[in-house]
Formats: C-alpha cells, sequence, structure tokens
C-alpha cells in the first residue's frame, strides 16, 4: 500500500516578476501507475465571511490556514503547466495545485503552496531597505519600511520567510511605525521575500533577502611566524564572502590587565583559553588592500596579531579573524632554547628537554609556548619542571606540537622554536620469498620505518611465548600474537642486519620461530615500537611427520569438508596440530572444528577466516611440513 502522492509544485523563471512579464507554473507528479490530469487552485485566506474550515478544503501556508478555489480556467493547466502571460496584478497570490486519474476518479493530495508577487510598472509604494542592499549578514542592523508614493496611509510590512506572519514585524524585530520593522540582530532565517501591502491589497515591489553567516576573516602569516630581526614578513587577511568590497583593520593583542580596560566594555579575542583585548594599529589603514607587511621586522614587533574587514554603507564589520603570533629574534638573542635531544622533529612518548640559557646569567627567564596546552602555568600540563627555566617530559604527546621560547621579565625574547610531533614509528617486517621454507633455502626479513627524519638503525629479536620459569610479563618487554603475549630476546647477531634486512642462508630446523624488528635512531637513541610479528617454518628435508589434507589440495571453498591429520613417519606420538589463522591457537583443534584424534581435526564448514597455515609439532618441538591453505567464497564465479 503506497501512501497518497504529494504533488510538486515550481515556479519558472520565479516568484517575484513586473506586470507584463512571463511565468509558468508546473505540477509533477512521480508516481506514473495514473494518466494524470492536473488542477489549479488560489489559496485565500479564511475569512469571517467566507466558507467554513470544516466543510472547506484547505491547505495550511506559514502556519495559517486558507481554503482553495478552484481557477475559472484551470483545464487549460491539465497537461501539468499553467502559464500566466501577461501577468497582471491581479495574478499575485498563493496557488497550489493537485492531480486526478482513474475510472472512478482518484485524485492526490494538494500539492505544497507557492507565492506569485507581480509588480506594477510603477508600484503605489516602494519597500526601502538600510542598508542599501539585499545580501546581509547574520547580526547585521537592518530597516525595512513601506513608503507610498501618495503617502496614504494603511500600508504594512509583509513577509514569507520562516517567520509568523500574523504579527506586525517578524518576530524579534521592533516596530518603528506600523509600516516600518527593523533589527540589530539579523539571523540567517530571516531570509526569504518581503514586500508591502495596503489595507485594499495593492503591493510594493517585492525583494528577496539573503542572510548570510557572519564573516571571519582568515589570518596567513608569510613566509613564517618567527623571523630575525631585520628580516621581512607579511600578514594577510583574506574573506571568502565577495558581496562587499572590504576593506581592512589590523590590531595587536594585548593580554587582560588590572589596569587596562575591563573584559565586558573593550573587544576582545581568545588566544590559547586566555582573553586578550584587542588595539587598532596606528597605522592599520596602510593594510587596507588585505595585506600588512612589516620590513624590515624589529623586536618590538613581536606579539599577536588579528584582522577584520569592513565594508557596505553604513559600515558593517566581519568578526575578528583568528590570532597569529609573530616572534622576532635578534641578530644576537640575550638567551638561547635548548632542545634535548638537539633536533625538532620529535615523536609521541619521546623523552625531551628544554631548557632557557641566558648569556649574561643574570636575568630570571621562564619557558614559553604556543601550543594546545594552558599557558599559564610554568610548565606545560603533564610536563616536569627541572629548575624555574627548564621543563621536560618523557611521554610527549602529538598535542604538544608548536612553538617554544624563553622570555625574561623584562620582555625580552630568546630565539623560538617550532616543534613538530609525529606518531610513534611502527616498522612492517616482511619476508622473501616466503614464510615457510625447506633446510637449506635462503630467506630474507626486511624492516622498514617511513619516517625519514632519522638515520635509523635496526635490531631484530625471536618472540618467544612466557612461560612460568621466563621473565614476568610485566618486566619484559612484549608482543602480541594472535592474542598471545609473547616476551621479545635480542638476537645475539642482531648487528649484523643493522641496514634493515636479516638473511638466514641456509636456513636451518632451529631458524623456525617468531621474528620482530624495530628501529632506532638519533643522540641520544629514540626507539620505534617493535613490528608486526612474522613466523618462520624451516622443514627439514624428510621431516619427521607430514600433514596430510583430505581433499588432497590447499585452494579450498566455504563450507567445504576439509580434514587435517598429522602422521609421523615412526609411528611415535605427542604430536599435534597447529595453525596461524585467525583462529585461536591455544585449543586442540581451530574453534568449531571437530577433533577426531589427538592428531586430526576436521570440520564440515570451513570459513573463509580458516585460511592461514597448518603445520604439526611434536612435544619435543620436532615440525612437519607447513602448509598455507586458501578458503575462497562458494559464491565466487
Amino acid at each position: 500500500m503506497k501512501g497518497k502522492p504529494h504533488p510538486l509544485l515550481r515556479v519558472s523563471p520565479q516568484s517575484w516578476l513586473a506586470e507584463g512579464d512571463s511565468v509558468t507554473l508546473s505540477c509533477e507528479v512521480r508516481d506514473t501507475s495514473l494518466n494524470w490530469t492536473f488542477l489549479w487552485y488560489r489559496a485565500v485566506l479564511f475569512s469571517r465571511t467566507g466558507p467554513s474550515r470544516e466543510d472547506s478544503p484547505h491547505v495550511s501556508y506559514n502556519g495559517n490556514p486558507y481554503h482553495v478555489e478552484l481557477l475559472p480556467d484551470s483545464s487549460r493547466g491539465a497537461e501539468r503547466s499553467y502559464t500566466v502571460s501577461p501577468a497582471a496584478l491581479e495574478h499575485t497570490g498563493l496557488y497550489v495545485c493537485r492531480a486526478e486519474g482513474g475510472d472512478p476518479t482518484y485524485q492526490t493530495d494538494y500539492s505544497d503552496v507557492q507565492r506569485l508577487w507581480v509588480t506594477g510598472v510603477s508600484p503605489p509604494a516602494s519597500l526601502v531597505i538600510r542598508p542599501n542592499r539585499t545580501q546581509l549578514f547574520e547580526d547585521e542592523f537592518v530597516s525595512l519600511s513601506c513608503e507610498p508614493k501618495d503617502k496614504s496611509a494603511g500600508w504594512r510590512l509583509r513577509w514569507s520567510t520562516h517567520r509568523d506572519e500574523r504579527s506586525q514585524c517578524p518576530q524579534g524585530w521592533r516596530s518603528e511605525t506600523r509600516s516600518a520593522c527593523s533589527t540589530s540582530r539579523l539571523q540567517t532565517w530571516d531570509r526569504g521575500v518581503y514586500w508591502c501591502e495596503s489595507e485594499s491589497g495593492q503591493h510594493s515591489n517585492a525583494v528577496n533577502l539573503t542572510m548570510n553567516w557572519k564573516p571571519r576573516p582568515v589570518l596567513r602569516v608569510s613566509p613564517q611566524s618567527w623571523l630575525a630581526e631585520g628580516d621581512s614578513v607579511t600578514l594577510s587577511c583574506e574573506v571568502r564572502d565577495t558581496s562587499l568590497n572590504w576593506t581592512f583593520l589590523w590590531y595587536r593583542a594585548v593580554l587582560f590587565s588590572r589596569t587596562g580596560p575591563s573584559r565586558e566594555h573593550s573587544p576582545h579575542v581568545s588566544y590559547n583559553g586566555n582573553p586578550y583585548h584587542v588595539e587598532l594599529l596606528p597605522d592599520s589603514s596602510r593594510g587596507a588592500g588585505g595585506s600588512y607587511t612589516l620590513s624590515p621586522a624589529a623586536l618590538e614587533h613581536t606579539g599577536l596579531y588579528v584582522c577584520r574587514a569592513e565594508g557596505g554603507d553604513p559600515v558593517y564589520q566581519t568578526d575578528y579573524s583568528d590570532v597569529q603570533r609573530l616572534w622576532i629574534t635578534g641578530v644576537s638573542p640575550p638567551a638561547s632554547l635548548v632542545i634535548r635531544p638537539n633536533r625538532t622533529q620529535l615523536f609521541e612518548d619521546e623523552f625531551v628537554s628544554l631548557s632557557c640559557e641566558p648569556k649574561d646569567k643574570s636575568a630570571k627567564w621562564r619557558l614559553r609556548w604556543s601550543t594546545h596546552r594552558d599557558e599559564r602555568s610554568q610548565c606545560p600540563q603533564g610536563w616536569r619542571s627541572e629548575t624555574r627555566s627548564a621543563c621536560s617530559t618523557s611521554r610527549l604527546q602529538t598535542w604538544d606540537r608548536g612553538v617554544y621560547w624563553c622570555e625574561s621579565e623584562s620582555g625580552q625574547h630568546s630565539n623560538a622554536v617550532n616543534l613538530t610531533m609525529n606518531r610513534k614509528p611502527r616498522p612492517v617486517l616482511r619476508v622473501s620469498p616466503q614464510s615457510w621454507l625447506a633446510e637449506g633455502d635462503s630467506v630474507t626479513l626486511s624492516c622498514e620505518v617511513r619516517d625519514t627524519s632519522l638515520n635509523w638503525t635496526f635490531l631484530w629479536y625471536r618472540a618467544v611465548l612466557f612461560s612460568r620459569t621466563g621473565p614476568s610479563r610485566e618486566h619484559s618487554p612484549h608482543v602480541s600474537y594472535n592474542g598471545n603475549p609473547y616476551h621479545v630476546e635480542l638476537l645475539p647477531d642482531s648487528s649484523r642486519a643493522a641496514e634493515g634486512s636479516y638473511t638466514l642462508s641456509p636456513a636451518a630446523l632451529e631458524h623456525t620461530g617468531l621474528y620482530v624488528c624495530r628501529a632506532e635512531g638519533g643522540d641520544p637513541a629514540y626507539q620505534t615500537d617493535y613490528s608486526d610479528v612474522q613466523r618462520l617454518w624451516v622443514t627439514g628435508v624428510s621431516p619427521p611427520a607430514s600433514l596430510v589434507i583430505r581433499p588432497n589440495r590447499t585452494e579450498l571453498f566455504e563450507d567445504e569438508f576439509v580434514s587435517l591429520s598429522c602422521e609421523p613417519k615412526d609411528k611415535s606420538a605427542g604430536w599435534r596440530l597447529r595453525w596461524s589463522t585467525h583462529r585461536d591457537e591455544r585449543s586442540q583443534c581451530p574453534q568449531g572444528w571437530r577433533s577426531e584424534t589427538r592428531s586430526a581435526c576436521s570440520t564440515s564448514r570451513l570459513q573463509t577466516w580458516d585460511r592461514g597455515v597448518y603445520w604439526c609439532e611434536s612435544e619435543s618441538g620436532q615440525h612437519s611440513n607447513a602448509v598455507n591453505l586458501t578458503v575462497n567464497s562458494k559464491y565466487i564465479r
């Protein structure tokens, strides 16, 4: 059962037009099960003298009920479109349509309501807008007034927006006179069409007002924010909205103080969670074209800068831009910011120490920063204070990225340093040509770190399952493999593969096992995470047991029956099936499989997550051949 169709009514080319123009209404029903013809109506506001609401078909428009009257010439629009040409003043009003079809006749719902405004060549009144433009902004002041040519009374403002039409002015607006309304806080839902209407039904011109969000300029610094005395730097201010001819104003942001202006009465911006009041630069007008250049830059130019734009008549001002900081360092600054380790490219969880080292050892200096951390404390949150002028952390975080510098009590500055923080690298470990091989073959492990900021060397480890006699989990570095924890043991000859590859040639049975790598670089050394775990299987030329597959193939399909059994050559006991898949390795058989014997498992419902490598292992650690099973979906064609 389908819902009752609801036609879509459109107006082309537009809803407000001049007397003599042409306009077309089109009515569309998406349902094509009937041969539809169309009916056209005017919507008329209910009145005390008109039909009652209960007995008259009606529609709703802007929250008000209207009854509908079939147009006398409705039949001429039966083919889905109804054209008014030439448009006359009496065509102004509200229109709806609906469709009918079938035998007996079935009628759809009424369409949405569309308004037509037809203005005379010389309308009896004008709608006057202050400011004189139709592109307006959120929070702007606007005044709309009806000015009749014959100075007659009885005119009032009308509108078609999301605001209720039953009041004298839109909700939240102020009534200046009976025919004028204003607001100092224009909102985006005020967008729509406004016009004036007399008590006798005459109309002024209609105006479509658009409202955009209040623009917020973007402030950029080129070539960079920290520079040496004598360099050149340019601030550029950009507003994406092009509806006005913008000029630009430039400000310094100054931290509030007890002796300065109060926060309530001073324009202010926020920077790193702190409020600043803004002071117009004395030569702000020289940057009115959107760029403000400091050349040569001097020490006193260090500070916080913002901009905003203004345009129109009366003047409309945008929000303030974001805040940008400039640091100007003297040719020989009175102090140095010293970083340990001595590099600006750092990593998450790395140890770092920042200290201020003044040349004259006399002044009191402290560390300052511009990051996402609160600037009001002596050191960034989570860091440790080594001295009054030094801070350190052993767990650097990505939100510590930013600019750091030293500042004295008298306002002098050291050099500024931009620290970048990347995620802790995790190497990728690969095996070539494959992970399972015969005794005497050659295999190469390669370890790769994508980050190239350090000259990496590589360390190689075996992963060994935790045991009661081994190191405890808490105090031993460990990795995870198939859900089990393993501790890592550095290979005795790890240094021979420091360049990123570790080759076993010829491979021997004792090389079977789990391998990981990691990288280190820098001074002091920084170590990456451990890589993923890779397993190597080395099978003897004549392995002591065979893994037998039924059916005898390694390419299998979902829901197929398969049996895997360990068949030792000497018929010895103590062999069991092992696997490296997404299944838990701690049970005797993969989850969902059936145990046929202690050394054989089977399933009648093979799944795609059973794909992986299987082998047999004895209690003494001997291995059979290893087999890589692929499991495809049964629906692959």
